[in-house]
């Protein structure tokens, strides 16, 4: 599937290059000046309506609002179906902003071309490119008869596919300066430099530095948020004695799950190992930092709001464990949205086994770590290929069965239980 989408992405950069006729320089801006080249005076005779709303306020119609990419056609198809499976991976692939001023921005896998548009065309460095508008649809022809279909859209559907949103983050909250060391060892130092928090998330900026002379590979284990922990895939390959900046950036919509509108604590749990060999320099390096400068015994987690069709397999002296719902997932299979809590002052890894659906032996995925006094959201899937291989659709599901097994850092088990839930 990877192949198919990157071989798609290859085609909509092919098609988009002969419609707008704009050579792509690697490692450049594509961001060309409408009014610098046009002149204010940009789109005489420009098609605007206007029409009066119920609350008599103005709506606009016509071209001008947000128009994301939907489909290709003609000798390098992409289907609505490649378009979907690139979204889901949290990415636009192309779409135009059309201005009431007559210019128009189309952004193109993350890089922006300014145009000006009329009535018929969008012209773009004195090229022009016609268009039709049907409906909610904007259709791009070139002259091989290769079309662009546009869906209307809005910078809200924008922002959710790519994982942005506003009000989540409060962002007059200062956060510290000073720079917070959270690995230091003879081979290899990983310092905090800084913090953001904006609509995209809550971004933390880090040095990372290699000391030996072989590569190395640093990744986060573990990251706790305000007592949730919440799932980061950072790693960061560092050659012989070189230094690199990094990013780690914790998802909006994981942060709104959770309850945090500031990042009060922030837990990381650091490997580092040698990448040539794969033997480990450090495992378990846990580090506590407060951004806001509260203190430890300041921190409390958010409480959870219970889901509508949810079910409560253990609830102990040592740990939580809740389904709170299942659906199909898109680029994966099928995920059953759980929630974990440790009340312990030990690790506690929660495990399935056992796995039905429908009655039926299918192998799910599930394992989740919890440092002492944290909780979580995770999510157990069912992969595509084991679906299709049982014939079990996910629309179709009718019964999720497991046995889930809680371990304590000792082995010991402190739950297990048989359960069965009803999507």
């Amino acid at each position: 599937m990877k192949r198919s989408i990157n071989r798609s992405i290859m085609s909509v950069k092919k098609l988009l290059l002969s419609l707008i006729l704009v050579c792509l320089i690697c490692g450049g801006s594509l961001r060309v000046n409408a009014a610098a080249l046009y002149g204010t005076a940009a789109a005489d005779g420009a098609a605007v309506e206007k029409t009066d709303t119920d609350d008599g306020a103005a709506k606009t119609e016509g071209p001008v609002g947000i128009w994301k990419l939907a489909e290709l056609t003609g000798e390098n198809p992409v289907s609505k179906e490649d378009v979907q499976q690139y979204e889901s991976l949290g990415q636009v692939i192309v779409y135009l902003e059309m201005r009431e001023d007559g210019s128009f921005m189309m952004s193109l896998f993350q890089e922006e071309i300014d145009g000006i548009w009329d009535a018929d065309n969008l012209t773009v460095e004195g090229e022009s490119i016609p268009y039709t508008i049907s409906g909610d649809t904007l259709s791009l022809q070139n002259p091989n008869g290769d079309e662009m279909l546009f869906d209307r859209s809005s910078k809200e559907e924008l922002d959710s596919i790519q994982g942005y949103k506003e009000g989540v983050l409060d962002e007059t909250v200062s956060y510290t300066e000073e720079e917070q060391t959270i690995l230091n060892i003879d081979e290899a130092s990983l310092i905090i430099t800084g913090y953001k928090a904006d609509k995209k998330g809550f971004t933390v900026s880090l040095k990372c530095e290699n000391k030996t002379d072989h590569r190395i590979m640093l990744s986060a284990v573990t990251c706790v948020l305000n007592k949730y922990a919440i799932s980061q895939p950072w790693a960061i390959s560092l050659e012989g004695n070189e230094s690199k900046d990094s990013e780690m950036t914790f998802s909006i919509f994981a942060l709104e799950k959770c309850g945090i509108s500031a990042v009060d604590e922030m837990i990381l749990e650091i490997k580092a190992i040698n990448a040539e060999d794969w033997t480990t320099f450090e495992e378990g390096a846990v580090t506590a930092v407060y951004p806001t400068g509260k203190k430890p015994e300041e921190i409390k987690a958010a409480e959870r709001a219970p889901a509508e069709n949810e079910k409560v397999v253990v609830d102990n002296e040592y740990c939580s464990f809740i389904i709170e719902g299942a659906a199909a997932n898109h680029a994966l299979g099928y995920a059953v949205n759980c929630y974990c809590e440790n009340k312990t002052e030990d690790t506690l890894t929660f495990m399935w086994s056992e796995e039905y659906l429908n009655d039926q032996d299918v192998t799910g995925l599930f394992a989740q770590k919890l440092l002492p006094g944290t909780r979580g959201f995770a999510d157990a899937l069912f992969m595509q290929n084991g679906l299709e291989q049982s014939g079990i659709k996910t629309d179709e599901i009718k019964s999720v069965r497991a046995r889930l097994k809680v371990y304590d850092s000792e082995l010991n088990v402190v739950a297990d239980v048989e359960f069965t839930y009803q999507p």
